[in-house]
């Protein structure tokens, strides 16, 4: 069930005007690209106005979306980041917004992302008189940064039940599958790398974006399929149990 909220807890009623989407997964719960999740976002945008497009942003094409086509979707594949640091993402959201604020039928831009990079982004999109709302599922990251990005949303949406397989457990095989691709990756950080993670973790909760992200993908490799959220819960308490243990 997807749930529509605003500031008084009620629901909005339609608006006119255009309605632009953009996603970075990772904030979103690492909301997987398929059909009944688009067809969620497409429904929540639909009581802020009509849909004009969705921006899905990958780090790279998995395999498996291959040929896949949907309506009102564009997905971006971003370039090389040679500093692993995430701003290749944010410059592609970025130049989205620039544009969608030039776009004469956008009312309201949809942000499914938490990361407040985006905050001059995202303040500078309301100067310009465009409602932005933060698309969040119940696996959206709470941290000081977020807890920034969420003030400066004009009202928030939420999205849940998206994936059949998000709430099953792990076998003992697939425990042991998730725990190689840690205990492997480890190995080849070396400590700048792995003091920047000690760093991170000791004042945040999770683990940086881009060490989740190439985790969350080389396990999803490994067991041929979307993670679960336990099974995302689990790789990241191991990078923190094994870089800064208790």
């Amino acid at each position: 069930m997807s749930a529509l909220r605003n500031s008084s807890g009620a629901s909005r009623a339609s608006s006119v005007g255009a309605v632009a989407v953009l996603i970075d997964p990772f904030w979103v719960g690492n909301i997987p690209l398929n059909r009944s999740v688009l067809n969620q976002v497409e429904k929540l945008a639909s009581h802020y106005g009509q849909l004009l497009r969705i921006y899905w942003y990958l780090d790279n094409y998995p395999k498996e979306l291959e040929g896949f086509e949907a309506k009102h979707t564009t997905v971006r594949v971003l370039g090389r980041d040679d500093l692993e640091d995430g701003f290749e993402l944010i410059k592609a959201i970025d130049s989205d917004l620039t544009g969608l604020s030039t776009h004469g039928s956008v009312s309201t831009i949809i942000l499914g992302s938490l990361d407040d990079r985006l905050l001059l982004s995202v303040e500078r999109i309301k100067h310009t008189g465009h409602r932005v709302v933060g698309l969040l599922s119940p696996e959206s990251k709470n941290d000081e940064g977020s807890a920034r990005m969420l003030r400066s949303f004009d009202d928030t949406v939420q999205l849940s039940g998206y994936a059949a397989e998000s709430d099953r457990e792990m076998t003992a095989e697939e425990e042991a599958l998730l725990n190689g691709v840690v205990n492997e990756w480890l190995p080849t950080q070396d400590e700048s790398a792995l003091d920047y993670i000690r760093q991170y973790i000791t004042n945040r909760p999770g683990i940086p974006r881009e060490v989740d992200s190439r985790l969350l993908f080389l396990s999803s490799r490994v067991l041929n399929r979307e993670l679960s959220n336990a099974e995302k819960i689990h790789i990241r308490n191991l990078v923190r149990s094994s870089v800064a243990p208790a």
